[in-house]
């Protein structure tokens, strides 16, 4: 079993291998499926990193089942979810967390070549989904709520980590043997 740590000079990353059917979802700056989601988990302590990789685990397994879900219950919206994931790649390149995914092209043009690609959408839904992806492609370091929340989850468990560990010192300094 798989411990989804991998350690490297530089600290612990997570490491996840991606399930072969959702492989579409996550392309590398080739436009190849990736087999791996590999993410720093920016600490060098393995305690901190065995928590912040619960965190990544549950993150990425609700989102592999919507992944699934999406697929079964929608097939004609492929277009729109691929501009999805593309909008998402880029936010995280922007952020330095992933590689630039419109090779070759600028954001703009991009931007602009895919709403040409999906067409005239007329569904409200379709509509007001473009509507918030573009407010994310436009301001890319502004936070989703699942982002502010994983955000501070991750800090909260780096805190409570070090609240403990040093009771826990604190304990075993008071602690006499009598």
């Amino acid at each position: 079993m798989s411990s989804y740590l991998v350690k490297r000079r530089q600290g612990w990353y997570f490491k996840l291998r991606i399930p072969e059917s959702l492989r579409e979802f996550y392309l590398s700056n080739k436009n190849k499926p990736k087999e791996y989601l590999v993410e720093s988990l920016q600490t060098r302590d393995k305690v901190i990193a065995e928590k912040r990789k619960h965190l990544k685990l549950s993150h990425y397994f609700t989102e592999f089942e919507r992944l699934r879900l999406r697929d079964e219950s929608s097939e004609d919206t492929t277009d729109l979810d691929w501009f999805e994931r593309m909008i998402f790649q880029y936010r995280q390149a922007i952020r330095g967390r992933d590689e630039y995914p419109f090779r070759g092209l600028d954001a703009e043009e991009f931007w602009d070549a895919s709403m040409e690609e999906l067409g005239n959408l007329n569904q409200e839904a379709d509509l007001t989904r473009i509507s918030q992806l573009r407010e994310l492609f436009d301001n890319p370091a502004l936070d989703t709520i699942g982002e502010v929340v994983d955000t501070y989850l991750n800090e909260r468990m780096a805190t409570l980590t070090e609240a403990t560990l040093a009771k826990n010192r604190h304990d075993s300094e008071s602690f006499v043997v009598g």
